[in-house]
């Protein structure tokens, strides 16, 4: 069984790989989105380099790829589950593993140098599978915050925070609730400490607004 949860780890990692917003920004837009813009292979980044289009495929097929790993994880799991006495063998934990390492593979995709993106989209689709609702009111936190100051990752921060903060409230399934607070939480930290450089950039008063943006056109 442990050969199971291990092989769902990996293919997790493996999806979380294929990075959506370098395949379409070099199909669509005809550059790589690695050498542009912020430099970072997000769907935010996609969307500077490749417009529009680039941009709400990258974030839909990052998001859904999220959603899959976690669904292989919560399916294995159950299998697990069903089929030993491994007090590990909790299907929302095995969610929340395969996101992570699916999140780690869009982080550090092994296809493409390890160079990947910070995994906005890859983390909110992690929660479809588990707490269906918070993803929802993640979405809709990072979409105000976002319009409200201008600055694309103070949304993403609060967004991430947001959605793991209401995943230990709302998911009522089994599980000891601090392993699943801990899985929860190492999602949205991921996505924090992957956006220091942007706090960075902030305080320097260097970060994009997009408000200003649309001022200067």
């Amino acid at each position: 069984m442990i050969y199971l949860a291990v092989l769902s780890g990996i293919i997790s990692y493996l999806l979380g790989s294929i990075n959506f917003a370098v395949i379409f920004t070099k199909k669509i837009a005809k550059k790589d989105v690695r050498e542009h813009g912020s430099g970072n292979a997000g769907s935010t980044n996609a969307l500077r380099v490749g417009g529009k289009l680039t941009g709400a495929l990258t974030f839909i097929c990052d998001f859904l790829k999220g959603t899959l790993s976690s669904y292989i994880g919560l399916k294995v799991f159950e299998y697990i589950s069903e089929h030993s006495d491994y007090s590990w063998g909790v299907p929302v934990y095995g969610a929340y593993i395969c996101g992570i390492c699916c999140m780690i593979g869009h982080v550090y995709p092994i296809f493409f140098g390890f160079k990947g993106g910070k995994a906005v989209a890859t983390g909110a689709g992690i929660f479809i599978p588990v707490v269906p609702l918070a993803t929802i009111i993640g979405i809709i936190a990072f979409a105000a915050v976002t319009a409200i100051f201008g600055y694309v990752f103070i949304g993403s921060v609060t967004g991430a925070a947001l959605v793991a903060a209401l995943a230990i409230i709302l998911d009522n399934s089994e599980g000891d609730i601090t392993v699943k607070g801990i899985l929860a939480a190492a999602i949205a930290i991921i996505i924090i400490v992957k956006h220091s450089s942007n706090m960075k950039r902030f305080l320097k008063g260097e970060e994009d607004n997009i408000h200003k943006k649309k001022e200067n056109k």
